[in-house]
């Protein structure tokens, strides 16, 4: 069952899960999955039994894969370069100590300038107007709900592709930067809205009791229709990133993992940063599910990444991934 489980969860990025809907499940169980196969390994070496090569094949299968979690690229960011950040900061607004100490809004916008500030910066769910703009004294900013692109660099254009019967959306901005245009895009897919439930029954699970089923069946529920929105959106965002006529640096949460269909649509003809300049475990979700890297930085041919970091900090229920890059003449 283990093999079968982990050869699904490779499977994933190439079914559309509106056609099939178990995939999902295993990709974003992909990381439990590896350690349970790793765990068979040792456990059926030790008793000298050869089933062990199911597992060893299961993970040989999915090699591949493995780069886009677990990553040791040299980095070699130069200050003349741009640099990004992408972060979703929407629970910063619930977070404990915002309210317990008035100090802590000035310890967040400090973060930003310890590690640098970047010369561009792509929040979502930001419900502040003016905080990031006047605080981190930005020249340029573009808002639309709780999107938001700030930057030091002159736009040129900028718009929204609103995607229907949902608030999540597309913004995006062109940068004049010397003699280029590039477009960047800030993104946030259709969240699963499952987080607190799944915690709730991970905590309270007893397969005797109805009330157990009843949640799981609620979360699978939730789980199916939030992937079948999402996967229309990336399809949208898809097209609409094709369609650019400058190169394209994306940002924003996805909601989905490495495995995923949405990741397959949104990562086309990109450049994935952390597969190219990530350096340890590629998680970047701190919430109650763990393991997850749901939050990108993709770039077009042209965008050369010559950096990427995801800074461990507790301000949100994500950690802020940021890269340096240059933008090729070719």
């Amino acid at each position: 069952m283990l093999f079968i489980a982990t050869i699904m969860s490779y499977l994933a990025p190439y079914v559309n899960p509106t056609k099939v809907w178990v995939f999902p499940f295993f990709a974003t169980a992909y990381l439990g999955l590896l350690l349970a196969n790793v765990l068979f390994i040792i456990g059926w070496a030790l008793v000298k039994n050869k089933l062990w090569l199911l597992s060893f094949l299961a993970i040989l299968i999915g090699v591949t894969h493995l780069g886009s979690y677990f990553n040791l690229s040299i980095q070699n960011p130069q200050e003349d370069q741009l640099s990004i950040m992408s972060y979703n900061i929407g629970a910063f607004l619930t977070n404990e100590k915002l309210k317990r100490d008035k100090t802590y809004r000035d310890q967040f916008l400090s973060f930003f300038k310890d590690v640098g500030k970047p010369d561009i910066l792509c929040l979502q769910e930001s419900p502040y107007k003016r905080l990031f703009k006047d605080s981190l004294q930005y020249g340029y900013s573009f808002r639309k709900g709780s999107l938001y692109i700030l930057s030091d660099l002159p736009h040129v254009d900028r718009g929204v592709l609103d995607f229907p019967n949902t608030s999540n959306r597309i913004i995006w901005a062109d940068l004049k930067s010397n003699e280029h245009i590039i477009r960047v895009v800030n993104v946030h897919l259709q969240s699963n809205k499952v987080s607190d439930q799944t915690q709730d029954l991970a905590s309270n699970i007893d397969l005797a009791e109805k009330e157990t089923w009843s949640d799981m069946r609620s979360v699978i529920g939730k789980v199916k229709r939030a992937t079948a929105i999402r996967t229309s959106q990336a399809e949208e965002a898809r097209k609409f990133i094709a369609s650019s006529p400058y190169p394209v640096v994306l940002a924003g949460d996805f909601n989905d993992t490495p495995l995923s269909y949405t990741y397959a649509l949104m990562s086309h003809d990109l450049i994935d940063a952390y597969t190219k300049k990530g350096w340890g475990i590629g998680i970047t979700y701190a919430g109650k599910i763990p393991g997850l890297r749901i939050d990108y930085i993709m770039g077009s041919k042209e965008i050369e990444f010559t950096s990427y970091t995801c800074s461990k900090v507790d301000f949100s229920d994500h950690y802020p991934i940021h890269s340096h890059f240059e933008i090729s003449s070719n």
